[in-house]
């Protein structure tokens, strides 16, 4: 997803198993008919995507798209001064997530799913979002990484920076899928190694 509106003026990168699509449509209803939401699948109600492709270049803006390659596609102007801002999770919390939603989401079964959590730890192909937000330097490409364990109160804040009023998140959307697996000492280990750069900047442990 890319949500970026010139009315409130501000890019929200999505990234993965973080409310990220809740927080796209709740932020869209208060984006106007000429800023950029790209499509969600499955479709959301109250979702409604817009201006996301050209008629010159075809798609611009898609899905989980990182903050660089969004750069690209806006003016120089209005990327100065937008408030740029993303979410992130705890690395073993997010991974079990992911695992669930690979496991049990309709829209997310392949012949390669895996099966069981061990299976999903031994593959490594694990939902790391620091190339979104980050640079090549691990410094950060937005003005805000927040936290989903803290989501409210930052929505609130998020909410205070757009001059709009205070609003709880009404929306979950994909979710009910969550499983409890064991995760052994080797696991997460594995798994917080793999988000090395996140826990740098964020301080996961």
């Amino acid at each position: 997803m890319a949500l970026i509106s010139y009315r409130l003026n501000f890019i929200f990168v999505k990234t993965t198993k973080t409310a990220g699509t809740s927080l796209e449509v709740h932020l869209s209803r208060y984006c106007g008919p000429e800023d950029v939401a790209t499509p969600i699948i499955p479709p959301v109600e109250g979702h409604h995507a817009r201006n996301y492709t050209s008629s010159a270049t075809g798609q611009i803006f898609f899905n989980h798209q990182s903050l660089s390659d969004i750069r690209k596609h806006v003016d120089p102007v209005f990327y100065g001064q937008a408030y740029k801002f993303c979410f992130e999770r705890h690395p073993v919390d997010k991974c079990l997530s992911h695992f669930s939603m690979l496991k049990n989401s309709p829209t997310h079964q392949s012949p390669n799913t895996p099966q069981s959590w061990e299976a999903y730890v031994e593959r490594g192909k694990f939902p790391v979002d620091h190339p979104k937000y980050l640079d090549e330097n691990g410094a950060p490409l937005v003005d805000r990484i927040y936290r989903y364990e803290e989501l409210q109160a930052d929505l609130h804040d998020i909410h205070a920076k757009l001059k709009l009023e205070p609003s709880r998140l009404a929306v979950w959307a994909k979710h009910g899928w969550r499983e409890h697996p064991v995760v052994t000492p080797l696991h997460r280990q594995v798994i917080m190694d793999a988000f090395s750069a996140t826990n740098d900047i964020l301080g996961y442990s």
